[in-house]
């Protein structure tokens, strides 16, 4: 699962990338902005689901070394 929130995370950014580009060559600034922001909350969301997981191993790993 962390895998997957890793390749989400850099397929919408690759993806927020090229259409932002897409769209500053047709000079639509209020768009691009609008788009960037989106996909940085989606990121953010994306980033809080990657740690929920990792901090589940961590667990797992330390209550290891607790016992």
């Amino acid at each position: 699962m962390i895998v997957l929130w890793f390749l989400l995370i850099i397929i919408l950014s690759v993806l927020t990338k090229w259409h932002a580009n897409y769209l500053m060559k047709q000079q639509k600034y209020y768009i691009t902005k609008l788009i960037v922001t989106i996909s940085c909350a989606i990121q953010l969301i994306f980033i809080y689901a990657l740690v929920k997981e990792i901090i589940r191993y961590l667990t797992q790993i330390l209550n290891v070394f607790y016992r």
